[in-house]
């Protein structure tokens, strides 16, 4: 295909609308009776691991150790540490494979040089999940009485329970009966058979921590029956149970810019806005109690676009006001919960779900919020003209999401039109320097083109030469199926990438659907 597309009558290049009906076709096939896309989430060497390593403390079923070993020889280590993991695990003679430039049990990183949000909670986090592999010790100078718990997000409060009694432990002491007292309580709240908060990393960070204090626990019975039934065909553990509401809101957003039948938009919609939950906000999956701005911004822009207020009004008052509430002094807005850091990926999310107010909801104005989140915005982006990634690992996806936003808030704000426009022209600038020779973009400068990063970048980008050569990749990276498929892009905890392939057409069906608005 020529790189140089030519128009059709209806002023697309040709082929672009036969891919985007084919990804159309594609999603909407994945969606259940129920509105929902239930797609899994792929196995991961570090919950392959943990589980393995558990399995072996407990003695218990062989069979289930042998699958996941098979996996750990098998998986291809896309990064040092997860090649360390996994030959950790393993005899000599089965180390695992190694992506291009990565070597198995090479040297381990840095932990205090991982993603800027990634603070000194998570890095505790980390080194403690090595030293229960047995890929490090368990570090002395931790001071186990001061890890506290309480007051951050549901699994990130259970870790840190978790890590307290496992260094308790490791340093010849007697868990706190309260620490026991505390996990045990939480994890026994959660429905039987299921993983607990849907977060499996979390849960089986917990049951390690419960081995070392009472190894013959029904919980920890319990949980290992909920997790050992979540391993993937391969022998993966993956780090969730599932992202049914996050795939759904995403996948609902796109068929509905992609002009799908209303009557599945319904569907969708409805889905989505049973899931909510009674604070007004969304969590990720069906299962978990921890609600979040990122799935709340998202399930509010789908229900707009899939029935807007004379179907959800009531629904999207509810989450307007979850999100209002949880906006920072600074405009900006957190993840989980109040207070903690802005974000600008959160950030634009939240400003383009309150924008979207219908004309009657007059008494329900969040224009002030509006200009100060886009005041953050603004103030956060770096000298290069980009925006700093959070929970993906692609610096399109936040810069474009940026723009997104900063151009709603022109519309809702006029008086800082100029300046969103300026900053939107900066950010512009930086995809056009960044873009690869083949047409696409990587997760950061330099890296190989990926089509999830192509797929964000796209949609925003100035008419012209550039932006064709995008699209040409798009459209040539299709496979005969009419799926898509690259590599994860999503990263929990940060900068560890999971995987739920659908997302790649997701993606790809929004870009066609928005490229459709590039002048021409």
């Amino acid at each position: 295909m020529d790189s140089t597309l030519s128009t059709t009558t209806t002023g697309e290049p040709p082929g672009v609308a036969a891919v985007r009906e084919a990804c159309v076709r594609r999603l909407a096939g994945r969606v259940e009776a129920d509105g929902a896309i239930r797609e899994p989430c792929e196995g991961r060497i570090l919950e392959t691991a943990l589980l393995l390593s558990l399995l072996r403390k407990q003695h218990t079923l062989p069979a289930v150790q042998t699958k996941l070993e098979r996996y750990l020889s098998t998986a291809t280590a896309a990064t040092a540490l997860d090649a360390t993991i996994a030959g950790a695990m393993l005899l000599p003679g089965r180390r695992p494979r190694a992506a291009d430039g990565v070597a198995p049990g090479g040297k381990l990183p840095n932990l205090a040089s991982l993603h800027p949000f990634t603070g000194h909670r998570k890095r505790l986090l980390l080194a403690t999940v090595l030293a229960i592999l047995g890929v490090g010790p368990y570090d002395p100078a931790t001071r186990p009485h001061q890890i506290a718990y309480g007051g951050y997000a549901a699994w990130t409060d259970l870790s840190l329970c978790a890590v307290r009694m496992l260094h308790t432990a490791a340093q010849d002491g007697s868990p706190d009966d309260t620490d026991t007292a505390w996990l045990t309580e939480r994890l026994s709240a959660f429905p039987h058979g299921q993983i607990w908060e849907g977060n499996a990393l979390a849960h089986l960070v917990a049951l390690h921590a419960l081995h070392t204090r009472a190894p013959q626990h029904p919980v920890l019975h319990a949980g290992i029956v909920a997790l050992t039934e979540a391993v993937r065909e391969d022998g993966g553990m993956p780090f969730i149970a599932g992202q049914e509401v996050w795939v759904t809101a995403l996948a609902g957003a796109a068929l509905a810019e992609a002009g799908a039948d209303p009557a599945l938009l319904h569907r969708i919609g409805d889905y989505l806005a049973a899931r909510q939950q009674d604070d007004g906000g969304w969590g990720y999956n069906e299962t978990t109690t921890q609600t979040d701005v990122d799935d709340t911004s998202r399930c509010a822009v789908t229900l707009h676009l899939t029935g807007g207020h004379l179907r959800y009004g009531t629904h999207l008052k509810q989450a307007r006001k979850y999100l209002t509430a949880m906006a920072g002094t600074d405009g900006g807005f957190p993840t989980y919960l109040k207070g903690h850091a802005s974000e600008a990926d959160l950030t634009a999310g939240a400003l383009i779900a309150l924008a979207q107010n219908h004309p009657s909801q007059r008494n329900d104005d969040h224009s002030d919020l509006v200009r100060s989140s886009a005041e953050f915005l603004m103030s956060a982006q770096i000298g290069n003209g980009s925006w700093e990634p959070s929970w993906t690992l692609s610096v399109t996806s936040v810069t474009a999401h940026a723009v997104d936003a900063l151009s709603v808030a022109a519309r809702t704000v006029p008086a800082i039109a100029a300046r969103t426009r300026s900053t939107g022209d900066a950010a512009r600038s930086y995809l056009d320097a960044t873009q690869n020779t083949d047409g696409g973009w990587g997760h950061r400068p330099g890296e190989d083109s990926d089509v999830i990063s192509t797929a964000h970048a796209l949609p925003v980008l100035r008419p012209g030469h550039q932006a064709e050569t995008a699209l040409h990749y798009l459209l040539s990276h299709q496979s005969a199926d009419a799926a898509y498929h690259a590599r994860p892009d999503q990263v929990g905890p940060r900068p560890f990438p999971y995987d739920f392939p659908l997302l790649a057409d997701v993606h790809v069906c929004t870009a066609l659907a928005r490229s459709r608005r590039l002048p021409r």
